[in-house]
């Protein structure tokens, strides 16, 4: 993934939050496989977003 443009701030935000959870989550070990793919699959799509975003902003 490229970061040469920034990412719209309340998208990265809310991924950096999501990691922080599922990494405290992970650690006390609650999370099952089925919820750390379902996670990773909202972090895909955030980031899916974050582009999407990025595409629109273009002047």
């Amino acid at each position: 993934m490229q970061n040469k443009s920034t990412t719209h701030p309340i998208l990265e935000s809310v991924s950096v939050c999501m990691i922080d959870l599922l990494k405290s989550q992970l650690s006390e070990r609650q999370l099952t496989t089925t919820e750390i793919s379902a996670a990773a699959g909202l972090l895909r799509t955030n980031m899916e977003s974050v582009e999407e975003v990025r595409g629109e902003e273009k002047p």
